[in-house]
């Protein structure tokens, strides 16, 4: 017990040095991005809409205005309406629960869910942004997007600041950051030492310790200057790995839905695979900027270099790696719900901006109108999710063509033998084939309106190209098979495809689908809910699954199709490179029965008849069929087409399954309304597709009636014109290098983030950084061979008075590392990291405490086969602890800057975590293997560790530790367990995690 009491010391020490300066460093008695933007994204709404027409200051009901933070502490004429952390008694929440004395709203109480959020909402301390009930009140005063433009920084050009002559890039970042810490009377910090900062720049470029060699060579033998190392490590592979795992925070990335059963979300280890890639290979930002907003509609998409798969359309994966439920109420609520979210990410990843606050009403502070909103909904409205193929080399467009030419002769071929068949005579013909079944030929029987509204009991819906989209090569137009129809196996089996029709309101009861199909889906799609895939509850007979019918037969689409009468749909039928699928009629109906079959049986007498009609191909395969080209003198043309079936079929076999991804495709040209109040049930005006109005003014340059428009509104994001897109994200790559954000908001540039620090330095960035082609790389090696990225850590007494949060950057800021780089750190130091890239995600371990729907029936390994964080599984409802305890996001939105809070979690985790112990004990036996003695076995703990030689003070104390420590255990002083104590300690220690 003595010896546990010991090492517990030194463990809660190094702890609570470690956490203790977390304290100093970033304490903030505001609240934080998240909270704000919960607030804004949730409350705020609420309380605008249910409850502003009483209380929103002046003559309010009561005396009670809802208007601010501190008007609800005043509270009215019954006292204080929130007692921030306590929502039971708390008098806004008894209002609203409708208790003896107080029941408001008056008219009807709110929905269980909106009373919930404002109860999180008290319990979290009531977070409010920081603006005086003055500046609340002017900014909500009126509307003006004019002046709310010019009064606020963000939205004015960018404007290169003057600089000395002949000053380089870096130099230039120094001599902007010293002329404000000279203005304001300090002098900056001198370099760091070599392995401190070899440190800092090995985990900011790869989320790794340096490795030993470069400890050896640039802070022990100085034969490597800091350029060779910085050049040496963003050409290292493992520097996409650091800089996707920060983007996949902004992309609130993760491979399940959450909810209640946490369903999967097949294949997005592909969009973080596609990061990685598209980090190490630095494309250009604007680039990677238009391939996430419309990377499905280049003309000339970015290929892989290696295996020649499109690039560009995994990125449009990102739109769907969000939060989603199963089986709503209101299909369309949900849609809402589903597209706010990818406005809100969109909008705070690209440009800084909380748009998503004007759902229901003009912003509250910056120049986005609620319209402005809805235009921007309208671009996703008009899109769609797919799963699509990306072909790994070209190796299926090469097949098509080849395919395609076989198919020209095969067409020639029956055109031969048809006119074979047409110059013998039927009459004799009929009394040679009298044994024979007659062909059975599909016929098109009258058909039903293709009126789209009224009662009728049927309607046809169209199979016409201006109606359908289909994607995938299997498709070659709309007119194949033997009559009108959708068909994805012209070129055959292996090749994929997907036929979505233009949406409709759904006015009947049933949807009767004609077709023959091989492992083929067909969907009917719901204001695009996706989730009756996992879970059909309210959605039952919406989707068939592996349709296989070798002739063409009846689907129907019913069930609960009535309980989405009025909703708006587009039915999709799709060939996932298993299988095939025809469809050669669709019929909306009130009857539960389809119509009547339309195939006749002709009279063998009557082909002369039909070889010129619809027919050919039906009368060619009953010929084949039944062996009968020698009846017709056509064996030669017979033999022929058989021998290019065969061919074809060959290519087609030889095709390995094409490798599918979620990606956005387009849909149909839509506008959407303008939702009054935020309620979808009560749509306003149309609102025309287009970015915001204070950074394009009314555009009509967009041609809206031609597809969703996402190109055009992806090449207006990355326009160099526009001042926030280049602004905000040099502001993210300063944030990651510095420690904080020129703009330390760096997910909100407007009225309620924070002024820029040093407005004329993130102007230089951004101009620089638009010249010199958007290259990320380049600008991280320009920051990183600053003066100002390499000074000391060390507090001076001057700057600590005078700038305490070390806004001006004196000194360098003490970083702790992400709960990814901690964990990637421990294995890299006791060699159990395997370094292999990419691939499917490993299962996360699951722990006895993890439980919950949707749980994982196994769980992964406690070490994950020694894989770095970033590839391990991230289940929305089964997050890894230790990530959580170290401020991992939980993903539900666009998230630039992580907290870096200070809990006991923390510290009972790196003492008893089992992951942290194993990799001790690891660590023990590798240390053991590798070096002999103590003297050597302590520094090459700490080398691996820590990057640097133990100090004559550090080694004297560990010795003693070590002998004492066996000698307590009764163990000898080789022993693993005493090395693996040690080993334990170290990690624990603040450097360990800490980058000074």
């Amino acid at each position: 017990m003595g010896l546990y009491l010991k090492i517990l010391s030194v463990t809660l020490f190094a702890a609570s040095v470690c956490f203790g300066l977390a304290g100093g460093a970033y304490a903030d008695d505001s609240f934080t991005q998240q909270q704000l933007d919960h607030f804004e994204n949730k409350v705020r709404p609420i309380l605008v809409n249910r409850c502003n027409e009483c209380h929103a200051g002046g003559e309010s009901e009561g005396g009670l205005s809802l208007r601010s933070r501190k008007s609800m502490l005043a509270g009215g004429e019954t006292g204080a309406a929130i007692v921030p952390g306590d929502p039971d008694n708390s008098l806004l929440v008894k209002a609203l629960h409708y208790d003896d004395v107080y029941q408001m709203p008056p008219d009807s109480k709110l929905p269980e869910e909106e009373i919930r959020i404002i109860e999180d909402w008290i319990r979290e301390s009531a977070p409010w942004p920081k603006l005086s009930d003055e500046e609340a009140a002017v900014a909500e005063s009126s509307f003006d997007i004019e002046v709310r433009k010019k009064e606020h920084w963000c939205w004015q050009p960018v404007v290169a600041p003057k600089l000395p002559a002949a000053t380089d890039s870096s130099k230039a970042i120094d001599w902007l950051l010293e002329k404000r810490l000279a203005e304001e009377g300090l002098k900056p910090n001198g370099p760091a030492v070599r392995s401190s900062l070899l440190r800092r720049i090995s985990f900011d470029l790869t989320g790794l310790p340096p490795s030993l060699e470069l400890v050896q060579q640039y802070a022990i033998d100085e034969t490597l200057s800091t350029e060779q190392v910085v050049d040496q490590l963003l050409e290292s592979p493992h520097f996409g790995e650091r800089w996707a795992r920060h983007w996949m925070d902004l992309a609130r990335y993760a491979e399940t839905h959450g909810h209640e059963f946490d369903y999967p979300i097949y294949g997005a280890w592909q969009y973080r695979d596609y990061l990685i890639r598209a980090f190490n290979a630095d494309v250009p930002y604007d680039q990677f900027v238009v391939e996430h907003v419309a990377g499905d509609l280049l003309d000339d998409p970015r290929r892989n270099p290696d295996s020649d798969f499109n690039e560009s359309v995994i990125a449009t994966a990102f739109w769907f790696l969000g939060e989603a439920t199963h089986a709503p109420v209101d299909s369309k609520e949900d849609e809402a719900r589903r597209i706010d979210n990818q406005i809100d990410v969109m909008c705070r990843s690209f440009v800084g901006l909380t748009v998503a606050c004007a759902r229901c009403h003009d912003h509250k502070f910056d120049a986005i109108s609620t319209k402005d909103y809805y235009a921007l909904s309208g671009f996703f409205q008009s899109s769609r999710r797919q799963r699509q193929v990306i072909d790994k080399g070209r190796r299926f467009e090469t097949a098509a063509r080849k395919i395609g030419v076989l198919r020209n002769k095969l067409q020639a071929a029956t055109d031969a033998l048809m006119e074979q068949v047409a110059a013998v005579d039927s009459e004799n013909l009929a009394t040679r084939l009298a044994e024979v079944d007659p062909p059975r030929l599909r016929t098109r029987p009258e058909q039903f309106s293709n009126e789209s509204v009224g009662e009728t009991s049927s309607v046809e819906f169209p199979l016409s190209q201006e109606h359908w989209k289909t994607d995938g090569l299997a498709f070659a137009g709309m007119h194949h098979g033997t009559a009108n129809s959708i068909n994805s196996g012209v070129n055959g089996d292996r090749f994929s495809g997907v036929a979505h029709s233009s949406t409709f309101e759904i006015k009947h009861r049933f949807i009767h689908i004609r077709a023959k199909a091989k492992k083929a889906r067909i969907e009917l799609v719901v204001d695009g809910f996706r989730m009756h895939e996992f879970n059909a509850l309210l959605f039952k007979g919406l989707i068939h699954k592996n349709v296989n019918h070798d002739d063409f037969q009846w689907i129907t689409i019913g069930r609960e199709l009535y309980l989405h009468l009025g909703s708006r749909a587009w039915l999709e039928f799709q060939d996932l490179g298993e299988g095939s699928f025809e469809v050669d009629r669709i019929v909306f109906s009130h009857d539960r029965k389809p119509p009547k079959d339309p195939v006749e049986t002709f009279d063998v007498s009557e082909i002369g008849s039909l070889i010129k009609g619809p027919h050919a191909n039906d009368l060619v395969e009953w010929i084949l069929n039944n062996n009968l080209e020698g009846q017709f003198g056509a064996d030669a043309s017979a033999g022929k087409i058989r021998s290019l079936k065969k061919q074809i079929e060959a290519i087609d076999s030889e095709l390995s399954l094409p490798w599918l991804v979620y990606v956005m495709t387009e849909g149909f040209p839509e506008n959407e309304f303008v939702f009054v109040r935020g309620n979808h049930k009560t749509p306003g005006e149309v609102a025309p597709r287009q970015f915001l109005t204070a950074l394009v003014g009314d555009d009509d340059s967009l041609d809206r009636a031609k597809g969703s428009g996402r190109l055009h509104l992806a090449k207006q994001i990355v326009d160099p014109s526009n001042p926030l897109t280049s602004r905000v994200i040099v502001n993210r790559v300063w944030h990651h290098l510095f420690g904080r954000g020129i703009v330390r908001s760096v997910d909100n540039f407007g009225v309620l983030g924070e002024k820029p620090s040093h407005p004329k330095l993130l102007d230089h960035l951004a101009d620089e950084f638009v010249k010199d082609g958007w290259s990320i790389k380049r600008l991280i090696r320009k920051l990183m061979l600053t003066e100002a990225y390499a000074r000391s850590s060390s507090p001076l007494s001057d700057a600590a008075e005078k700038d305490p949060e070390n806004i001006l950057l004196a000194r360098a800021n003490v970083c702790r590392l992400q709960g990814e780089a901690i964990r990637d750190a421990m294995f890299a130091a006791s060699g159990r990291l395997d370094r292999k890239m990419f691939g499917v995600s490993v299962p996360v371990h699951i722990t006895p405490f993890m439980n919950g729907r949707g749980r994982p029936k196994e769980s992964g390994q406690l070490d994950s086969g020694g894989r770095r964080s970033i590839y391990i599984a991230t289940r929305r409802n089964f997050l890894s602890p230790m990530m959580l305890a170290f401020d991992t996001p939980i993903p539900f939105n666009a998230i630039g800057r992580r907290s870096v809070s200070n809990v006991p979690a923390q510290v009972l985790i790196l003492m008893n975590d089992p992951l942290v112990l194993q990799q001790a004990e690891t660590f023990a036996k590798r240390v053991i293997e590798k070096r002999n003695g103590i003297e050597q076995r302590i520094e090459y703990v700490y080398l691996n560790a820590l990057g640097r030689r133990p100090d004559e003070n550090e080694f004297r104390k560990s010795e003693a530790f070590i002998k004492s420590h066996a000698s307590r255990l009764k163990l000898d002083v080789d022993d693993v367990k005493v090395w693996a104590d040690f080993c334990h300690v170290v990690f624990n220690v603040k450097e360990f995690i800490w980058l000074n």
